[in-house]
């Protein structure tokens, strides 16, 4: 008889799985239900994959492993499905792959360290941004970051991943529109349509891409988006998925900006407007913001100051 279940920490659900054994089962949601902020993982070869034809056209990725099988993700083509095993089997040569399920052996905390109050004396915050491709994730030089900041299209395990080798203060995320439509697991502050301040700075975001398809995860048409963001404060620090209209576009169809994201620039002029989506590493200046799109991995000291 198999089990599945719903794994969660500080009442948030992050992960579901399937166990053919109680006992391991019991143990990870033991594990799962412990109030502090750190989160126990497993390092478990990679064993195998197994796809799955939804009736809509979709397919489904898994990762099979001894005692697990694990939901991956969802995709449109098998061009997308392809590009993301290939992805998945990058990160496996680099680093065993992490999973939530827990069973004898080795484990590896991801410790979240309460801010410095002394670090608030630093002329700016020192970021990583990441985003898109989790083959970069992780490469780095390790140092002492005041905050990830993932940017979409990312497995929770990889933000997981990326915070223990980099020990933020703080880790701010989006979801993409190739993201599961779950919470994400604490620490992960998500800041879609939500403003978080550090060290003084204040940061808002927006999660998802365009409307280009019926059916799926955080899209949205540029009605929706110029409605939602109408009377969005104003930040210092803007993190996206999508870029703004004309802006890093691969295409006009799957890859459109959003047009409100001019309009919020124009209006507000935040320090830097942040978005991945595109598949680039590449600036550009609209009035005295800094757009910076991501893929992969950056890092990046916000300044606080605006350009003259």
């Amino acid at each position: 008889m198999k089990l599945e279940l719903f794994i969660s920490l500080g009442g948030k659900i992050i992960d579901s799985r399937i166990f053919d054994d109680k006992e391991i089962a019991w143990k990870a949601f033991e594990t799962a239900l412990n109030p502090t902020k750190t989160v126990y993982l497993e390092e478990e070869p990679m064993s195998g994959y197994e796809t799955k034809n939804l009736p809509d056209g979709r397919i489904e990725l898994w990762y099979v492993g001894e005692t697990v099988r694990s939901l991956l993700g969802i995709y449109d083509s098998q061009e997308e499905l392809d590009q993301a095993r290939q992805q998945v089997q990058k990160q496996e040569e680099r680093d065993q792959f992490l999973s939530h399920t827990l069973k004898d052996g080795k484990r590896r905390k991801v410790v979240v360290r309460d801010p410095d109050p002394e670090d608030t004396e630093r002329s700016g915050i020192k970021a990583i941004i990441i985003s898109d491709d989790i083959t970069q994730v992780g490469n780095l030089d390790s140092q002492q970051i005041d905050v990830l900041i993932s940017l979409g299209d990312l497995m929770d395990y990889t933000l997981i991943r990326a915070s223990e080798v980099y020990q933020p203060a703080w880790i701010l995320a989006v979801r993409g529109n190739h993201d599961d439509p779950r919470p994400f697991p604490d620490p992960i502050q998500d800041l879609h349509l939500q403003v978080a301040e550090i060290k003084g700075v204040l940061f808002g975001g927006f999660g998802g891409s365009w409307k280009y398809k019926d059916q799926g995860t955080y899209l949205y048409d540029q009605g929706e988006v110029s409605r939602l963001l109408a009377n969005f404060p104003t930040v210092d620090v803007f993190i996206a998925h999508n870029s703004p209209w004309g802006v890093h576009e691969r295409d006009k169809d799957v890859h459109q900006g959003f047009e409100a994201f001019i309009n919020y620039i124009e209006r507000v002029q935040p320090r830097y407007f942040l978005h991945g989506h595109q598949h680039v590493n590449q600036v550009i200046m609209i009035g005295n913001t800094e757009v910076v799109g991501v893929y992969g991995e950056i890092g990046l000291d916000l300044k606080q100051d605006n350009p003259e």
